[in-house]
Parts: structure tokens; sequence; C-alpha cells
């Protein structure tokens, strides 16, 4: 979901891909078909609200494009560029365009800028140094530079967190400095090559943790963490989601608080309970019992 100055937009996975609701919840529009012409949309990756949040920048991995749609009491496009490269997640600072994907220059973020009718990079900065035997491998790089990314307009800066890799790394795009630290207790992905595949493993105990979120905090970064597993595949499915504070410089271990667990009720359907901020005390029931007090 995106705040707009019109309300809140909702991104879904399929067509009408996007709904415009009031404040109130009250639908006011659903728009953008599936395709491939003006207008329409093959798959979302990301989404980015402008400065003055009256449009919406929508990008498609399937077609390469960017398209930028008009908010108010309806969603309609404005106009669309292609684009170089999948983007994972985007940001506009001012009116520069920032992006995370996988590029030629093994850069984490870049900056697209508008020529002859379409983006191109413009600029790339940060790289994760990991020290991994695949670190040359595109594939291998694709599954890092998969992120979350927040712009911030009075420092100057952009944070990207690899959702796979549990790394945080903010990078200031005036001066190209960068500050890496890692989230505590993450357990990553196990990559391996085998002939021209990509072996995509869980750690030892069978499980393998995702960033979900981050924000800055005074402290540090804020981060939520969701555990996947075998049967819990991620994507909105957890095991178990947990939220920690890490501290800028990486020196300390964040205090981990749990924010749900999964559990199976007496018919086997599994019951996802949530017992604090920032998620509403709740949960997701179908056909069972409902969750334990807490």
């Amino acid at each position: 979901m995106l705040l707009t100055r019109s309300g809140v937009v909702v991104v879904e996975s399929g067509a009408p891909y996007l709904r415009l609701l009031s404040s109130s919840g009250r639908l006011l529009h659903s728009g953008v078909k599936a395709g491939s012409g003006p207008g329409e949309v093959r798959h979302i990756s990301a989404v980015s609200v402008s400065p003055a949040r009256d449009a919406l920048l929508v990008f498609d991995p399937a077609l390469r494009r960017v398209s930028r749609f008009r908010v108010t009491d309806s969603i309609a496009l404005i106009d669309a560029h292609s684009v170089p490269l999948e983007v994972d997640a985007a940001c506009l600072l001012g009116g520069t365009l920032w992006v995370s994907g996988v590029h030629d220059t093994q850069g984490i973020v870049h900056r697209l800028s508008v020529r002859d009718g379409q983006y191109v990079v413009s600029q790339s900065l940060g790289t994760y140094k990991v020290g991994h035997p695949l670190q040359g491998n595109r594939l291998f790089w694709s599954h890092v530079v998969a992120s979350r990314m927040l712009c911030n307009e009075a420092t100057q800066h952009i944070v990207v967190a690899s959702k796979r890799l549990g790394v945080i790394q903010r990078i200031n795009i005036t001066t190209g400095a960068v500050s890496m630290v890692r989230v505590p207790g993450f357990e990553p992905l196990y990559f391996a090559m085998e002939g021209k595949s990509m072996v995509v493993q869980r750690g030892p105990q069978g499980v393998s943790d995702e960033i979900l979120s981050v924000t800055e905090q005074p402290n540090g970064y804020r981060v939520i963490v969701g555990r996947t597993d075998k049967t819990h595949r991620g994507d909105g499915d957890y095991l178990s989601i947990r939220e920690m504070v890490v501290p800028f410089d990486g020196t300390a271990s964040g205090k981990v608080r749990l924010l749900a667990d999964a559990e199976l009720d007496r018919d086997g359907t599994r019951v996802l309970c949530y017992s604090a901020a920032p998620y509403p005390q709740g949960a997701v029931v179908v056909g069972g019992t409902g969750c334990k007090a807490r």
C-alpha cells in the first residue's frame, strides 16, 4: 500500500493491479489492465510515489518498462519509458530516480536518467563485498541485489537491505561513501553451482530469513525479519516474524522481539497470531479455532 494525496493505493499481483481507496477505505477507482499496451502491465516488481505524492512510478520487469500514473480521484497514465534493467526496488530523491537491480556495473543502486525517450543508467553506487565464491556470478548477484530500499531526502542517502543476505548498506549519493552492517542472527540462503545451474538451499536447520522492511531510527535500523522453512515459503507466508534494532555501527547485537508465530489448530489449519506492534493484534484463520491469548 502507498499513501498519495488522493488516498491509499493498493498494489496487487494481478489485474486490476492498482486500486485507489479513500482514507475511510471506500473504493474510488480500480485501474491498470493486464497486457503490453500503453498503460497496461504484465507484472509489477516495484512501485514508487512522486515527492508530491500525486503520481506513481510502476516498474514492469516483463516489459522492461516504467509507467507513470497520475493519481487524483482516479488513476490515469501519464507516460512510459523503457528501462535497461529489471528493477527490484525504487525511490525518488527530489526529481532523481534511483533503483536497485542487477546491472553490468555490478552496483547496488543505480541513478536513472531519461535519454532519447528511454531511461539509461547514469551512475551506479555500492557493492556487497560478501566474500562469496560466486560473487561474480550473475545469478548469485540477482539474489544478493533483491532488496528493501528507502531514500532520505534530508541527508541525501539511500539505505538498501539485501532481503536474502541480511546485510544493510547505507550509501551517500553525494560522496559515494558506503557503510555496511549485518543483521545479527540472520540465516541466509546457501548458494552453489551444479554445472550451469544455481542451487539454492536453506541453512543447516532447514530455515532461512528474509528482510521484510527496514527503517531508520535515531539509534539504528529497525528491521523486520521473516523466517521461512519447507512449509512456509515467504512472500507473506512465514514461520515467524521478528523485530530488532541494528545499531548503525553494528557493534552491538540488536534486541530481538517476536512479533508473530505460526501455530496449527486441531484440524491442521495454520493460524498466524500477531502479538505486538507494528502489526495489529489478531489472526489469519481459515476454518480454525482462533489464537491463544497473549
